[in-house]
């Protein structure tokens, strides 16, 4: 024990005394370039005309960085000079400035005093600033780089994060507080006794660090692959959604093109991180809407640590962006275990830094253009002359003949229908964001309101997004309080216009429209006629879904000691779904039912889910650098509990288009039954995390993750990795 000890101190010994050194030598550093600057003064370029003594002087100090001291009633008296010197030295300088004036100047160390002639020159009096530099957690920073602006005096914090630096006495005074890794900040002092500096990370250091959302690694350190993205950098390439940053940020991360869809605001990405680890899912009969499920090849996502889905991130407000780290090789698995077998894509939203009251707003209008210059079709008469030239439309026929002809004359009359531009718009969407902050040193509190309103480029088609977020942190002594609340309203409607590729089929020689202005119920199709999209969409047709998502995050940190905390942390998320298709007697799609079945015409499906998921898990982690030694450690354990339901109800024979509610219709589908999905799964496991760096060179790193979840059976529910 004894032998313990004595290491202990002697380790701590040669920690203070490398501070020390390090403290020394950059004092040394400091020192010489206050010397140098006092033996070789900056050389003064500078030329003004018709300017006073006052504005000439300033110029000069600005230039040579060096502290000025008069009375500002004494340059005033002097009148204008045109001053002209190039290479010259601040005493050179000023013998210029000051020629044919009542002035004169005294150089006291790195101070000039400027006085009137004759006038007698006390020394110039001191200002002694007092302080301390701390992180944001309170803890005191060593070596922060001290430096009154404009100006190399300055000093560097010592082991205890303390400073004391001289000055020549002014009228505030303002003083630049640097460090690496930091954000630098200016300090004007006022008078006040003891500075406190509370130092920020610097978002742009983010780089270095790696976070996977259970801890978080220097990158140096860390063996995986991995990239991180900075808010700046993601709002810079699109501001729509998280996706659409990624995709243009990272080509690991392949959002795939839906064509059948196109730019249809409702559809949820494709994506893959990394490949295809199963085969993609069929058609399911079963018509689900509520987006309870993962697709199977899509990457593991971690918001603010918990596990989230592929729709909360889609909805998730861009201004609550920090940063996104993408864990892209088999470490990201052996962190999440099999969940993490596509990768993984970990979400941190903005934190708390804020003492005092601030309130932002952030407001954005959004286009969507839909852009038609790659489908160079054929006009009415170029389509029309094609058919014939081909000869399979018309086969020289009587009535095929009699066919072109009446297409002919209706295209000589001017009939040419750009049927491309029928379902389309310009979307004209719009986000509003609204926070509001509110802290002390112990308590700092958040709160945010959101709307997000996309529009697409097909008609009637939107995205409507509410969300509020409440965030509360709390510090006391050793243990920090952090909790998040977060509930999201989303409304969604699909366009009427149908698909567009059936607007792509359609004639230009073809209307589309009758003598009446309403839309043609068939369109012609060359050979045969067909149903219009067009009619449709003048329907009372409905497609639309909306859900209800509550999230309550909780988090725990105590500070055991210096480089030693434990973490907790507990979930809980809500969710309440339902959607409506309703499809009217007279849409195109009832017409299979004839005069007989007539009553069955109209069609409603009715999907309503929720779903529960609670989630927990406890950690102890060790950090310790010591000289060139790096070690890291991380061992805990988690638990989460998930299930959902989701039930669909169908219906048919509605009379009238106007009885657009489910409780209208006359009978269930014929041949059908409500039906629907339910799942429920649990999972516990354990993580281990040893590291160890050698001057950044020599690395080992070790991770164990063990999983038991009832998915894999009951036989055998663990598996490690």
């Amino acid at each position: 024990m004894k032998k313990k000890r004595r290491c202990t101190h002697l380790l701590s010994t040669k920690v203070k005394k490398m501070l020390f050194v390090l403290q020394a030598t950059v004092l040394l550093l400091l020192f010489c370039s206050v010397v140098q600057a006092m033996t070789d003064q900056p050389l003064i370029s500078l030329s003004m005309k018709k300017a006073t003594v006052k504005d000439v002087i300033w110029a000069i100090e600005k230039q040579s960085k060096l502290v000025f001291v008069y009375n500002t009633k004494d340059l005033d008296q002097e009148g204008t000079i045109d001053f002209d010197v190039k290479n010259k030295t601040v005493s050179e300088a000023l013998d210029v400035c000051l020629k044919n004036t009542g002035l004169e100047y005294v150089i006291q160390q790195n101070t000039v005093v400027i006085r009137r002639k004759g006038g007698k020159t006390s020394n110039v009096q001191k200002l002694v600033l007092k302080g301390i530099v701390v992180d944001k957690d309170s803890v005191p920073l060593p070596g922060v780089t001290i430096v009154l602006k404009g100006t190399v005096l300055g000093v560097v914090s010592d082991h205890e994060g303390k400073f004391v630096l001289e000055i020549p006495q002014m009228d505030h005074p303002v003083l630049v507080f640097s460090f690496v890794g930091m954000q630098t900040q200016e300090y004007q002092y006022v008078g006040k006794s003891d500075i406190r500096i509370v130092m920020i990370e610097d978002v742009k250091s983010m780089e270095e660090v790696v976070v996977t959302g259970i801890f978080t690694r220097r990158a140096e350190s860390f063996t995986g692959a991995a990239k991180t993205f900075r808010k700046d950098e993601l709002k810079r390439v699109g501001n729509t959604n998280v996706f659409q940053s990624l995709k243009n940020l990272d080509p690991s991360l392949k959002i795939l093109d839906n064509r059948n869809m196109g730019s249809d605001p409702n559809t949820l990405p494709d994506m893959r991180l990394r490949g295809t680890s199963s085969f993609p899912a069929g058609d399911n009969e079963i018509n689900l809407k509520g987006n309870y499920q993962s697709q199977p090849n899509q990457p593991l996502f971690i918001l603010d640590g918990f596990e989230t889905t592929v729709e909360t991130v889609f909805d998730l407000d861009m201004n609550r962006v920090e940063s996104i780290t993408i864990l892209k090789d088999a470490a990201s698995k052996a962190i999440y275990g099999s969940k993490a077998a596509n990768g993984v894509v970990v979400i941190e939203t903005v934190g708390l830094g804020v003492e005092g009251v601030r309130v932002t707003y952030t407001g954005n209008l959004d286009l969507e253009m839909p852009d038609l210059t790659s489908y160079n079709l054929c006009n009415a008469a170029e389509k029309l002359e094609a058919e014939f030239l081909e000869g399979s439309v018309y086969q020289n026929t009587y009535d095929g003949m009699s066919k072109y002809y009446e297409r002919l004359k209706n295209v000589k009359d001017g009939l040419d229908e750009y049927w491309l531009s029928k379902p389309l718009q310009v979307g004209v969407g719009q986000k509003h964001a609204l926070t509001f902050e509110m802290g002390n040193k112990e308590m700092k509190t958040l709160f945010t309101v959101s709307y997000n309103n996309v529009v697409g480029v097909m008609k009637e088609s939107y995205r409507n997004t509410f969300s509020g977020t409440a965030q509360i942190s709390y510090r006391k002594s050793n243990f920090l309080f952090r909790d998040i609340a977060t509930i999201t309203r989303n409304k969604t409607q699909d366009s009427p216009y149908g698909t567009f590729s059936e607007y792509a089929k359609a004639n230009p020689y073809s209307p589309a429209y009758d003598e009446n202005g309403k839309p043609m119920e068939y369109y012609d199709r060359g050979t045969y006629t067909a149903k219009s999209p067009l009619y449709n969409a003048y329907t009372n047709i409905k497609d639309q879904t909306s859900y209800l998502n509550f999230t309550n995050n909780f988090y725990i940190e105590w500070t055991i000691i210096e480089g030693l905390k434990a973490t907790g942390r507990v979930s809980f998320t809500t969710k309440r779904s339902d959607a409506d298709e309703y499809y009217p007697y007279n849409h195109t799609s009832q017409s299979n039912y004839g005069r007989d079945v007539y009553y069955k015409r109209g069609a409603y499906t009715l999907n309503t889910g929720k779903s529960n998921t609670v989630s927990g898990d406890i950690y102890l982690n060790f950090s310790r650098t010591w000289g060139k030694h790096t070690l890291f450690s991380n061992v805990g354990w988690n638990i989460s509990e998930n299930e959902y339901m989701e039930i669909i109800n169908e219906a048919q024979g509605y009379k009238s288009d106007s009885m657009d509610e489910y409780i209208f219709g006359m009978m269930y589908k014929e041949d059908g039954k409500p039906s629907g999905n339910s799942s429920k799964n649990r999972n516990v496991g354990f993580l281990g995390v040893l590291a160890y760096t050698y001057a950044d060179r020599f690395l080992l790193d070790a991770t164990l993750r063990g999983s038991a979840a009832s998915v894999f059976g009951t036989d055998n529910p663990w598996a490690t990795f």
